[in-house]
């Protein structure tokens, strides 16, 4: 904490983060680190006695925001906090929203901004906003919110059609949900925690429909294994496998999936090559017929490959 602020009755439109706490100071600079006028928006640094020395065992990270203060300040350091904001009339200062805005998932550097601008220019979107959600340690997604503009029929899967022609799969949100307004704080930041309730399974923008009845065992199998490793099972023998939800990673849990309950093993690039269930199944077939093994047969396959996944280490 470096600011405080006693909140009014009224005369703000939102609440101010206020204004710097004993031995501590704040300043709104350009990206060339001259001081701003009141009123005029820019990049907030705090200065003063309040600041550490650093981020713990982290020099990079260290060295890249905690910064030499500019001759024309008092201070020898000052912390770029990678916040936006101004200075009010009355001192108080304002946050008008963040910097930095990049998160990573699965080894890639996102900047969430990309993706809430190809949201925002798809026809009748008034405002989008693109978080980070984490399913579990090696399962994290994109998730989206976008407010329509007034009069605006949008259909989410429309929007994510439309992503997946401008931006590569691993920047395509799992979901676009749509809300009457982004929920924010007093302060107008956004509410991370009401976002957070908003990601819900990836079946929230997939059309309301039935499965059909698959065609065969083998179809029934596939579709069991696709429910449990996304999580969900609103999709079709025929959608394609990063549509329903999937993504990359989630690769080797199907495989190791189907080798485990029917002793077959597709490579990585083979799901890539077959990535719905009716043409991976139609693989299977011509490898091992059209039934699935036999409940003995399987479960000697099964100890089998358990047996070479511990010899393999995995």
């Amino acid at each position: 904490m470096s600011c405080y602020h006693c909140i009014p009755g009224s005369g703000y439109e939102k609440v101010p983060v206020g204004r710097p706490i004993p031995n501590s100071s704040l300043y709104v600079l350009d990206k060339h680190l001259n001081l701003l006028p009141r009123n005029m928006p820019g990049y907030l640094y705090i200065g003063g006695d309040v600041l550490a020395a650093g981020y713990l065992k982290d020099p990079e990270k260290t060295e890249e925001v905690f910064i030499q203060s500019p001759d024309s300040l008092p201070e020898t350091r000052l912390y770029a906090t990678g916040d936006r904001g101004r200075m009010l009339s009355d001192g108080n200062f304002e946050f008008l929203g963040r910097e930095d805005h990049q998160v990573k998932i699965r080894g890639y550097r996102v900047e969430l901004h990309e993706i809430e601008k190809a949201i925002e220019d798809f026809p009748g979107v008034r405002q989008a906003v693109v978080y980070l959600s984490e399913q579990s340690r090696d399962d994290a997604r994109l998730y989206a919110l976008a407010v329509p503009a007034e009069g605006a029929a949008l259909v989410p899967e429309e929007i994510r059609a439309g992503l997946r022609l401008k931006l590569p799969p691993y920047m395509v949100p799992a979901s676009v949900t749509l809300v009457k307004d982004i929920p924010l704080l007093p302060n107008g930041k956004i509410n991370q925690k009401e976002i957070g309730n908003h990601a819900v399974s990836v079946a929230s923008y997939l059309p309301e429909r039935s499965l059909p009845a698959s065609t065969n065992n083998i179809e029934k199998i596939f579709t069991e294994i696709w429910s449990e490793v996304i999580g969900q099972n609103n999709f079709t023998t025929k959608d394609n496998f990063f549509d329903a939800g999937g993504h990359s990673l989630l690769f080797l849990k199907i495989r190791d999936k189907i080798l485990s309950r029917l002793g077959t093993d597709f490579s990585i690039v083979e799901l890539y090559q077959y990535p719905n269930i009716a043409a991976l199944a139609d693989q299977y077939r011509k490898r091992n017929g059209e039934t699935a093994p036999s409940t003995a047969i399987s479960a000697i396959r099964n100890r089998i490959a358990r047996r070479i996944r511990r010899e393999h280490g995995k």
